[in-house]
């Protein structure tokens, strides 16, 4: 009994803790809209995710690296029908046979098959066949994005992003429909109810069959573009990247990836706005002042430093963001 009365009293004890934690983490709220919206920028782009994974995560995971691997079949097949039209062209005479054409190498699998059968799928990056070729996934706003990181044809290595797929049209439509209810109360991110109803008529409204599926998805472009810092999201939360260099609208953003040095991504941000917005968001968020006259941005916040211009007169805006190292 008395190793009983030991062991209620120890259980007590930890429940009372573990009830003061989540009474000292509950949100709170804050003074202004503009408080709310830099806590969640804040948490956003600068907190890095680490959560076990979940059996869903881990299909939808596997899903996305297997599309990838489907992708890269299919510019393997379209490379071998270039290559043999080539042959036949080159070809003396039409009636000759074709030269016997060298099967082409294996696909190798990006990802060990045998990893997505374990119980639990580790948050590390996953051992790939070659050093020069890395893949993994980052969990943003509840949603995975995949990174891959792979040399092109001329040899340079590229940081390729894969985001959730979703129609354009739907993201379009729940931003004229929700955005500014979304923007106005934060807490609405975490409301699934909510998020489905915003999936469900946003994809009507587009015209797009609607699955539950669709969610997460939505929810995931509609927190980035409202509450993030949008396409440089991915960037700032990969701590492998050490820095992000944007030279302005059309153009590939480069990056300086940990032990690969400097290298161009698939992402392009497509009008000044976008810079701009990010530029207003860090200036509000140290005290700065940013405009026509005072364009230039210099600043540490985070952990990282901020240097830029904004474009004036029809010019790009420029920025560069380096992570500092402790």
């Amino acid at each position: 009994m008395a190793i009983r009365f030991i062991i209620d009293n120890k259980l007590r004890e930890e429940r009372q803790t573990v009830a003061e934690i989540i009474e000292l983490t509950k949100k709170q709220s804050y003074s202004s809209k503009e408080a709310v919206h830099l806590t969640r920028f804040i948490e956003a782009c600068f907190s890095i995710v680490e959560e076990k994974q979940t059996s869903v995560v881990r299909q939808q995971r596997k899903r996305e690296i297997q599309r990838l691997m489907e992708d890269r079949k299919r510019q393997r097949k379209e490379e071998e029908k270039v290559r043999k039209k080539e042959l036949e062209e080159e070809a003396p005479n039409p009636e000759s046979e074709l030269p016997e054409l060298e099967a082409p190498a294996p696909l190798e699998a990006p990802l060990h098959q045998a990893s997505f059968l374990e119980e639990e799928i580790s948050s590390e990056d996953i051992p790939l066949p070659h050093p020069d070729h890395r893949e993994y996934i980052l969990k943003l706003y509840g949603a995975p994005v995949g990174i891959v990181v792979d040399k092109n044809d001329q040899g340079a290595f590229v940081y390729h992003v894969v985001e959730p797929r979703v129609d354009p049209n739907i993201i379009a439509k729940a931003k004229s429909l929700y955005g500014r209810e979304l923007e106005k109360d934060n807490s609405l991110f975490d409301n699934i109810t909510f998020m489905a109803k915003v999936a469900e008529k946003a994809a009507r409204k587009a015209r797009q069959s609607f699955s539950p599926l669709l969610v997460p998805n939505v929810r995931y472009y509609l927190e980035r573009d409202i509450l993030g810092a949008k396409k440089f999201d991915t960037f700032l939360y990969d701590e492998k990247v050490k820095a992000i260099i944007c030279d302005g609208a059309g153009k590939l953003i480069k990056l300086e990836y940990a032990d690969l040095g400097l290298m161009e991504s698939n992402v392009m941000i497509e009008s000044n706005e976008e810079i701009n917005q990010l530029f207003k968001r860090i200036a509000a968020a140290t005290g700065k002042t940013l405009d026509t006259n005072h364009p230039i941005l210099d600043v540490t916040f985070q952990g990282l430093r901020f240097e830029g211009i904004m474009g004036i007169g029809g010019e790009n805006s420029r920025l560069t963001i380096r992570r500092l190292e402790l």
